[in-house]
């Protein structure tokens, strides 16, 4: 699904270019558990797909509830129900890391750590009899954060990797400790005069991620002590995440099973709460400010200069919350005009995606295996930029292929 668009024949997929009938899939793989990857998935089986769905073992209850939230939030205008969110659920496979899975009768999959939220999966593909071997990274990190380990590499064989490029025209983060850093000023900043800090945020992994480095700053005295207020469905993902302690990194994993509570200690819950006259710092979706919870706050929070909003996710074109980080100070959500009178700052460096270096740092670790390397799930200029980049560097086929067109892998 594509939320930076109101129109849905871009919105949504068509599925009336595709050629071919639901019932010709043999299976749908999912990457992870973002709306993007998985918020049309109902309405397939409403329009009759009957097949199954595999993906990693923590990518099935969050995917529930994303689109389960996504539903009480818009209400009548999804195109699907609870009943075909229902069909998902009894149709879907949960798979461990790691385990080889025949999905068809020529085809293999291995499931892979992406390093980008709990359960984001490599979608590795064997095809045949090892004629081909097909890497789909969905949205990769190849950096270490506070929740997950790096993305792994070392495939046996990939000659085809299909690889996202969101930050495709981003040459390089800020180092991680000096978004931090960043991140530390402006928050304490805010709340030291007595203002309130509202992180719009995915729903799961740069909630998580921030949530983790913001209450360790504030048990080390790096910013001032204030309420942190978690949006209510945040939290049933941390509950998740409590879970599957073994997808997460070491250090994290450990804590949890040492029965520590790093998600729930400190942090009060709330569910589009009505904000008093102190000062906090709060956690809420959309990120892009598209509608949900977020857009509550924003509202509340918007006319008094002592405010902050702080953006930290990527902002897709047309979207709110990319009119505000080009300096738009009216903007309308959801059939609501709000005058933005408080601070917006950017802060980047602390995606859970990766950017140029990172990915062609991956990329490089493929590289004596690869015949063909295709980019996908950005932007124009970034999916060009990153192909152009990934070519020139390692002298291998390198296509962005637009919509509709095909593909011989062998």
């Amino acid at each position: 699904m594509n939320f930076s668009s109101n129109e849905s024949l871009r919105k949504f997929p068509r599925l009336d270019t595709l050629g071919f009938n639901l019932n010709e899939l043999d299976a749908i793989v999912l990457s992870h558990a973002h709306l993007d990857h998985t918020g049309f998935l109902p309405t397939l089986f409403k329009f009759g797909f009957d097949g199954p769905v595999y993906c990693s073992d923590p990518t099935l209850p969050l995917m529930y509830i994303l689109q389960t939230e996504y539903l009480r939030n818009v209400g009548s205008d999804t195109p699907f129900s609870a009943k075909d969110i229902e069909q998902v659920i009894t149709h879907t496979f949960p798979l461990s890391f790691d385990i080889v899975t025949d999905i068809s009768p020529d085809i293999k999959l291995t499931l892979c750590n992406a390093g980008h939220i709990l359960g984001s999966a490599l979608v590795h593909l064997h095809i045949g009899n090892g004629d081909h071997n097909l890497l789909y990274t969905g949205d990769l990190r190849y950096a270490k954060g506070e929740q997950l380990d790096n993305a792994v590499w070392n495939f046996p064989r990939v000659e085809t990797i299909v690889i996202e490029s969101t930050y495709g025209d981003k040459d390089a983060f800020p180092r991680r400790e000096v978004a931090d850093n960043l991140l530390i000023n402006e928050i304490d900043d805010t709340i030291s005069k007595g203002g309130s800090v509202l992180l719009p945020v995915p729903t799961i992994g740069l909630a998580q991620e921030l949530m983790l480095s913001i209450k360790r700053h504030i048990q080390a005295g790096k910013i001032t002590a204030s309420k942190m207020l978690v949006e209510r469905v945040i939290s049933e993902v941390c509950s998740i995440y409590e879970i599957f302690p073994e997808y997460l990194s070491r250090e994290l994993g450990k804590k949890i099973l040492n029965l520590e509570k790093p998600f729930q200690d400190e942090f009060v819950i709330v569910d589009y709460m009505t904000l008093d006259k102190t000062s906090a710092i709060i956690f809420s979706p959309s990120s892009m400010l598209v509608g949900g919870p977020s857009v509550n706050y924003l509202e509340q929070i918007s006319d008094n200069p002592l405010n902050k909003v702080i953006l930290t996710a990527y902002q897709a074109d047309g979207t709110p919350g990319r009119l505000l980080q080009n300096g738009v100070r009216e903007i309308s959500i959801c059939g609501k005009v709000i005058k933005i009178k408080c601070q917006v700052q950017t802060i980047e460096g602390l995606s859970t995606h990766s950017d140029h270096s990172q990915t062609v740092a991956y990329v490089s670790k493929l590289r004596n295996k690869l015949r063909r390397i295709l980019v996908n799930q950005g932007e124009k200029s970034s999916a060009h930029a990153l192909a152009s980049s990934l070519n020139r560097n390692f002298k291998i086929l390198t296509q962005h292929p637009t919509v509709q067109e095909s593909l011989k892998l062998v």
